[in-house]
C-alpha cells in the first residue's frame, strides 16, 4: 500500500531525493541461433520489431555490442508481451547500433539540453552558452554503454569563442553516480575532439575516474564561457578507431518471430492482513462505519465534530465519514470510538488484533511538519502503566489512505511508554478505550475517517474460501496450486489442492482434518510458460471450537436486468455483504469468470437493512466488465457472491451478446446525505503524567 523512505540526521538537515526506482530483480532471456561475421571489431545489436522493415524503425533495442557468436541472449523482460521479428544491425559505432546515430538531425538524439539560449537541433546541435555549466546529455534509448567494447569518442563541431575555454565530458552510472570525467581546452580553431576513453590521455588536461563498467549517461559541457556559440555536427563512439558515425547500417531480420508471454498476475484477497470478524460488529452490534453518533464515543480539542453521510471528499464517490476540525495551534486533537467500563464491551486482545482505518487529513503536500497519525489504547487489566500510544505513522496530506496494523507487533512511542515502564506486550489483556490522534501539525487541522475496523484473524472451523484475483493477458489456461505452512514462507508447504482458473475466483478449502492453529498460505500460478508464487498477506486461524458460519451472503444486482442486450462492455451496479466477511463477487459468462468484484462503494439501502454487518457501509459496487472474448449470440450470465466460509448466493439469466459500444453506461448513484453534529459527553479526562506528547484517556 505504500513505500516509506526513512531519513536520519540532525534537525534541519537538508535532504534531496532525485528519484526512486522499484524494479523486478528477475531476468528472463532466450538463446537465439545466428551466425555473424563482423570482420575486425565491428559489432551488432539486436532489435525487436513487429514487422521486418527497418525503414520505419523498431520497437526496442534488446542487446547491443555483441560480436560473432553462435547464439545471443535476448532479454525478453524489456519487451511487452507479443510476437516480434528479431533484427540484427551491424556497425562499429554505438549510437548507430541503436538505430539512431548522434548526428543531431532530430531531437531524439538528445535526452537533456540545459543552460543554452535558443538551442537548435536539425542538421546539427547549436546554442549559445547562457550559464557556464551548459551541457547536453545524449539519448541512449534505454541502453548502457559496454565500456570494454566502445572507447574511441569523436566530437565534431565548431566553437565561436574569443579565447580558449574548457569543455568537460562526464559519464554516470544507472543510479546517477559520477563515474568519470575528462576536461579539455577548446578554441575557435577546434573541430574534431578525439578522446580514447580507456586511456584518458590527451586531449584531457585533467581526468577523474575510469572508463569501466556500464555507462548509462554521457554528458558533454562544450564550453564554460558564457556567450560562446557552439555548433556540434556529430558524436561517434566506436569500437574500432576514431571515425565518423555510420549513416547507413546493415539490418538483417529473422524469418521467424519470437513470442513473449505475459506471466499470470495473481493476488490473494482472502485470507489477508486486514483479518476477518469485526469487533464493533460482533461485540457492540454497531460497526464503526461512521453512519451514526454512536460510532464516536468521545473527542477532545476539536472545534467541530460531525458525522456526515453520503458526502464527497476531494472528488471521491459518496462516503459516510466522521469529520473533525482541530482547535487553533493543534493542542492534540483526538477522538475515541471506544471507551467503556462494561467488561462485556471491552476488547479481547487475544482475538481482535488487526486494526484498519481509512483517513483523509487536509494539508499542504509540501509540508512535513507533524505529518503523522497515532492511535492509543488503555488496558483494563494493568494496575499501572495502562495507557499506550503508538509510534508515529506518517501520512500523505489531502489524499485518502488506508492503514493496517498487526497490533501484536505494535510499536509504541518511547516518549510516552519508555522501555521498562511496562511488562509484556502492549496489546494484551482487555482494552477498554481506543483513541486516535489524526495529526500532529501545529496549525488548525481538518480530517475525515471513512471507517475503523478492529478484527480477528481470518478464521475457519471446517472450511474457508481462498479468494483471489487473476489476470493472464495472453488468455493461456492457468492452473492455481495452493499450499499451507505453519510459518510464513513460499516453499516446502503442504499441498491443499489445485484448480483451473476459469472455474472461479475462490477455492473452498476443507479444514476439517487440520489441528487447531495458525496457518500461512501461498499459491503457485502456472500458465504453461511462466509460474509465479504469491503469499497470502494474512494468516488463517483454524479453530474447531468456533461456530461454523452457514449464513449465505446478500447479493443484489440492480443492473443489468433480465432481457437486456449486452455489448462489448457492460456496467454492473449492485451490492453484496455478509454477516461475517464477504470474499468477492464473481461474474461468469457460460461458466467462465470474466471479472472479479470487491465491493467498496456506499450503499445506503443494504446499510439501513443490515446496520450490524461490518461491511454494510461499503457494500456497493459499479464495475465495467469486458465481453471482448465472448462471441456474438446467446449466453448465460451469472453473478456469484462468496463469503469467506464458502457460502454462496447466485443470480443468473440469459442474455444476447451484441457487437458494438455499450449504449447503457451507468453513472455513480446520487444519495442524499445528512449531517449529525456531535458534542462530547460529560466525562472527566484526567491527564496522565506529563510527557513530550500529552496523552489523555477515559477513566
Amino acid at each position: 500500500t505504500g513505500l516509506a523512505l526513512a531519513f536520519s540526521g540532525a534537525s534541519q538537515t537538508s535532504i534531496q531525493v532525485d528519484w526512486v526506482t522499484l524494479s523486478d530483480s528477475s531476468s528472463y532471456s532466450i538463446a537465439l541461433p545466428l551466425t555473424f561475421d563482423g570482420g575486425g571489431v565491428r559489432r551488432f545489436s539486436l532489435v525487436a520489431d513487429t514487422d521486418n522493415y527497418s525503414s520505419n524503425g523498431h520497437v526496442q533495442v534488446v542487446s547491443v555490442g555483441l560480436n560473432g557468436a553462435s547464439d545471443a541472449a535476448l532479454a525478453s523482460s524489456r519487451l511487452v508481451p507479443g510476437s516480434y521479428y528479431i533484427g540484427a544491425r551491424e556497425s562499429a559505432d554505438f549510437a548507430s547500433l541503436l538505430g539512431d546515430p548522434w548526428d543531431f538531425r532530430n531531437q531524439e538524439d538528445l535526452q537533456v539540453i540545459s543552460g543554452f539560449k535558443d538551442p537548435y537541433v536539425g542538421d546539427k546541435f547549436q546554442g549559445t552558452v547562457e550559464v557556464n555549466t551548459a551541457s547536453i546529455s545524449l539519448d541512449m534509448k534505454g541502453q548502457s554503454i559496454p565500456t570494454e567494447i566502445f572507447r574511441y569518442l569523436r566530437i565534431t563541431g565548431t566553437y565561436a569563442v574569443s579565447q580558449p575555454s574548457t569543455a568537460i565530458l562526464r559519464w554516470y552510472s544507472a543510479d546517477g553516480q559520477l563515474m568519470g570525467s575528462c576536461s579539455m581546452t577548446v578554441s575557435a580553431s577546434t573541430t574534431d575532439i578525439d578522446v580514447d576513453l580507456a586511456a584518458l590521455g590527451a586531449p584531457c588536461i585533467t581526468a577523474t575516474g575510469t572508463w569501466t563498467g556500464r555507462v548509462h549517461t554521457l554528458n558533454f559541457a562544450p564550453s564554460d564561457r558564457v556567450g560562446s556559440v557552439v555548433s556540434i555536427t556529430g558524436i561517434s563512439l566506436r569500437a574500432d578507431a576514431f571515425g565518423p558515425i555510420d549513416e547507413d547500417t546493415t539490418v538483417t531480420y529473422s524469418p521467424w518471430t519470437v513470442t513473449v508471454n505475459s506471466p499470470p498476475q495473481f493476488q490473494f484477497d482472502q485470507p489477508d492482513r486486514a483479518g476477518g470478524a469485526d469487533f464493533a460488529s460482533e461485540v457492540l452490534g454497531n460497526p464503526w462505519n461512521m453512519d451514526d453518533r454512536n460510532d464516536i464515543y468521545f473527542f477532545s480539542n476539536l472545534s467541530a465534530a460531525r458525522i456526515q453521510t453520503a458526502i464527497t471528499v476531494q472528488g471521491t464517490e459518496a462516503l459516510n465519514v466522521f469529520e473533525g476540525v482541530g482547535v487553533y495551534a493543534n493542542n492534540d486533537p483526538s477522538f475515541f470510538p471506544l471507551g467503556t467500563l462494561d467488561s462485556t464491551k471491552m476488547i479481547d486482545t487475544s482475538r481482535y488484533k488487526h486494526l484498519t482505518f481509512r483517513q483523509f487529513v487536509v494539508g499542504d503536500a509540501t509540508s512535513r511538519d507533524g505529518i503523522s497519525t497515532r492511535f492509543g489504547w488503555r488496558n483494563a487489566d494493568r494496575p499501572s502503566g495502562d495507557s499506550f500510544l503508538s509510534d508515529d505513522v506518517g501520512y500523505s496530506p489531502s489524499v485518502w489512505q488506508t492503514f493496517t496494523f498487526d497490533l501484536d507487533d505494535a510499536q509504541v512511542d518511547p516518549a510516552v511508554n519508555p522501555p521498562g515502564s511496562y511488562t509484556g506486550r502492549p496489546w494484551s489483556g482487555r482494552v477498554r478505550a481506543l483513541r486516535f490522534d489524526p495529526t500532529e501539525v501545529t496549525s488548525t487541522s481538518q480530517f475525515y475517517y471513512d471507517y475503523i475496523r478492529l478484527t480477528a484473524d481470518d478464521e475457519s472451523n471446517s472450511r474457508f474460501a481462498l479468494a483471489y484475483r487473476l489476470d493472464d493477458r495472453d488468455q493461456d489456461p492457468v492452473t492455481i496450486s495452493f499450499f499451507y505452512r505453519s510459518s510464513p514462507g513460499t516453499t516446502g508447504g503442504t499441498p491443499i489442492g489445485s484448480t483451473a482458473a476459469s472455474l472461479g475466483s475462490a477455492y473452498l478449502w476443507d479444514t476439517t482434518a487440520l489441528p487447531n492453529g495458525r496457518y500461512y498460505l501461498y499459491a503457485t500460478v502456472d500458465d504453461g510458460y511462466n509460474a509465479v508464487t504469491r503469499q497470502a498477506t494474512g494468516p488463517l486461524l483454524v479453530d474447531h471450537g468456533r461456530n461454523q458460519d452457514d449464513v449465505p451472503p446478500i447479493l443484489t444486482i440492480t443492473s443489468p436486468v433480465i432481457g437486456q442486450n449486452l455489448y462489448d462492455t457492460f456496467d454492473v451496479l449492485g451490492s453484496a455483504l455478509d454477516n461475517v466477511q464477504l470474499a468477492n463477487v464473481s461474474v461468469l459468462v457460460d461458466g467462465k469468470v470474466v471479472a472479479t468484484i470487491r465491493p467498496r462503494m456506499l450503499a445506503p439501502t443494504p446499510q439501513a437493512a443490515y446496520p450490524q454487518y461490518a461491511d454494510s457501509g461499503n457494500s456497493g459496487f459499479l464495475e465495467t466488465v469486458s465481453l471482448a472474448a465472448v462471441s456474438v449470440g446467446s449466453h448465460e450470465l451469472r453473478f456469484v457472491a462468496t463469503d469467506t466460509a464458502g457460502n454462496q448466493t447466485t443470480q443468473k439469466f440469459d442474455f444476447q451478446r451484441v457487437a458494438g459500444a455499450n449504449p447503457n453506461t451507468i453513472s455513480l448513484p446520487y444519495y442524499y446525505g445528512t449531517t449529525i453534529e456531535l458534542t462530547p459527553p460529560a466525562i472527566p479526562f484526567p491527564t496522565l503524567t506529563p510527557t513530550a506528547t500529552p496523552y489523555q484517556s477515559p477513566p
